[in-house]
C-alpha cells in the first residue's frame, strides 16, 4: 500500500506549510517592487527639483510647483505606508487563521489516530516513547529482519515477531527506541 495513504496527514501538512511559504515569498517580491517603485519616482522628482532649481526664470512658479508635487507625492507616500501597515495586518491575520486551522486539523487528525487504535502515535509533535502503543500491521518480518511500518513501536514490533522487548532491543543495539523511521530495518532475533 502506498505510505502516503496509509497516513495521510505525513503527506499533506509538508504540502499546506509549503504553499503558505510560497505565498508569504510572493508578498514580499510585491512588496519589493512597490518600495522600489517609489524610490525611483522621488529620484526622478529630486532630479527635476535640481534641475529646475538652477533656472532662475519663472523660480517662483516652479518652486510653488514642484512643492505642490512634492506635497502631492508625500500624501501618495502616506497612502503607500497605511496601505502597507494594513496588508501587514492582513497577512499576520491570515498566517495566524491558517496557523489555527492547521493546528485544528492535526488535533482532528490525532483524536482519530487515538480512537481508532490502529497507530501508537501522534501526528504534528512528540514521540510516543519506545515501549508503549500499538502498531500499524503493515510491518513484516521476513528472514529475521522486520521493516518498519508508520506507527511502529519496538513493543509492537517484539510482539508481531514474537519475542520479548529486551531480545528485540539487545538485537539492535543502536536503535533508539524514539527515533523509529519508516522504512528502517530491524534484526529480529531466532525465536
Amino acid at each position: 500500500m502506498d505510505e502516503s495513504l496509509s497516513n495521510p496527514t505525513e503527506s499533506k501538512l509538508p504540502i499546506l506549510i509549503g504553499g503558505l511559504a510560497f505565498v508569504l515569498a510572493v508578498l514580499a517580491v510585491l512588496f519589493a517592487w512597490s518600495t522600489r517603485n517609489q524610490a525611483i519616482s522621488a529620484n526622478k522628482l529630486a532630479t527635476e527639483l535640481n534641475s529646475r532649481m538652477e533656472s532662475p526664470s519663472d523660480s517662483a512658479a516652479k518652486v510653488a510647483q514642484l512643492e505642490s508635487r512634492v506635497a502631492a507625492l508625500e500624501n501618495e507616500s502616506r497612502l503607500l505606508a497605511q496601505e502597507q501597515a494594513e496588508f501587514k495586518m492582513k497577512t499576520d491575520a491570515g498566517f495566524q487563521d491558517a496557523h489555527v486551522k492547521l493546528q485544528s486539523v492535526v488535533n482532528l487528525v490525532n483524536r482519530l489516530v487515538q480512537s481508532g487504535g490502529s497507530r501508537g502515535g501522534n501526528v504534528g509533535g512528540g514521540t510516543t516513547g519506545g515501549t508503549t502503543g500499538g502498531t500499524s500491521g503493515a510491518g513484516t518480518v521476513v528472514s529475521g529482519e522486520y521493516t518498519v511500518a508508520a506507527g511502529d513501536t519496538l513493543s509492537g514490533i517484539a510482539r508481531k515477531a514474537g519475542v520479548t522487548l529486551s531480545a528485540l532491543e539487545a538485537a539492535n543495539p543502536g536503535v533508539d527506541s524514539t527515533r523509529l523511521r519508516i522504512g528502517q530495518k530491524l534484526k529480529v532475533p531466532g525465536r
